[in-house]
C-alpha cells in the first residue's frame, strides 16, 4: 500500500490512518487544508479532492457541482454503472427478503431504477414509488403501483403515481427497505438532496429501519457533520458495491450480502 497523501477541505476527526502504519497526521480543528492518508480512501470509490463545504452557501456550490458533473458523464457509462449498482442490491439478502420495497423514478442523470422495479414486480413484491402532495410542500406520500404504466410526469418533471391511487403517508408506511437518491453520499451515511427535506421528513415520521443510498461512485465523498434533522442512510450502493454504513468513517471491507 502506497505512502501518497491527497488533500481535502475538510474537518476531519481522524487523520491517523486506519492501522497502515504511516506518519501520524496532525488532527486539524478548524475547515483548513490537511493531510490525509491515502489508505483511508483506497479503494472506497471516494472523490479524491472533493471536499464538503459548511454553511448554505457551500451546500448550494456543492449540489450544484455533483449536478453537473452528473449530468457530464456519458449515456454509456450512466448506463454500465447504474446497471452494475442495481445488479449490487439485487443480489443481497436484504433486498431478497423484503416484500416490500420503495423506489424512485430517476431524472436529472440520477443512478437508474428500472432493473429494480423489473424484478421487483416479477417477484411479486409490493412496490412503492413517492408522490408530493400538491398542497402541502415538503411533504410526499408513498404510492403502491401495479405496473410502470402507473406513472406519470409530475411535480418538477418527475414521474410518479397517478393522482386517482391512494397513498401512505409517513405514519402508514411500513415498506421493508427505501432506495434513495440524492447528489451527494458518504460512507458514513451522510446524504444531501436537492434541499428540499422531502425525505428528511418522511423518514422522521416512517421510521424505515432500511435506507438504501443509490448513486455512482462519484457521488461518494469524505463524511461530513451532519445538521440535526438530516436522517442517515443505513446502507450506500453504488457500481462499486454495496456496503452498510459506518458512521466513524466507512469501511469499504464491509460488503454485505445481508
Amino acid at each position: 500500500m502506497g505512502t501518497d497523501y491527497v488533500v481535502l477541505d475538510i474537518l476531519q476527526e481522524d487523520c491517523l490512518g486506519q492501522g497502515c502504519g504511516h506518519i501520524d497526521l496532525r488532527k486539524p480543528t478548524t475547515i483548513e487544508k490537511a493531510k490525509f492518508c491515502a489508505c483511508l480512501l483506497e479503494g472506497q470509490g471516494v472523490t479524491q479532492g472533493e471536499e464538503y463545504m459548511e454553511g448554505t452557501d457551500r451546500s448550494m456550490d456543492m449540489r450544484r457541482r455533483m449536478r453537473q458533473r452528473r449530468l457530464e458523464q456519458s449515456g454509456e457509462k450512466a448506463q454500465e454503472d447504474s446497471l452494475l449498482a442495481q445488479e449490487h442490491l439485487l443480489a443481497s439478502n436484504m433486498w431478497q427478503k423484503a416484500q416490500s420495497v420503495a423506489l424512485y423514478a430517476a431524472t436529472r442523470g440520477e443512478t437508474d431504477t428500472s432493473l429494480l422495479l423489473a424484478h421487483a414486480l416479477l417477484a411479486e413484491k409490493k412496490v412503492f414509488f413517492p408522490r408530493m402532495r400538491k398542497n402541502e410542500k415538503g411533504i410526499m406520500d408513498f404510492v403502491q403501483i401495479a405496473s410502470p404504466d402507473e406513472l406519470r410526469e409530475g411535480a418538477f418533471g418527475i414521474l410518479e403515481p397517478m393522482p386517482e391511487l391512494s397513498g401512505l403517508g409517513a405514519e402508514d408506511a411500513n415498506f421493508d427497505l427505501c432506495v434513495v437518491p440524492g447528489l451527494v453520499f458518504s460512507l458514513a451515511g451522510n446524504r444531501m438532496g436537492y434541499g428540499g427535506g422531502y425525505y428528511d421528513r418522511f423518514f422522521t415520521a416512517a421510521r424505515i429501519l432500511t435506507r438504501i443510498g443509490l448513486c455512482y461512485s462519484f457521488q461518494i465523498v469524505t463524511p461530513w457533520t451532519a445538521e440535526p434533522w438530516d436522517i442517515p442512510m443505513t446502507h450506500i450502493c453504488s457500481e462499486k458495491g454495496l456496503v452498510a454504513a459506518d458512521k466513524t468513517q466507512g469501511n469499504p471491507d464491509k460488503s454485505i450480502q445481508e
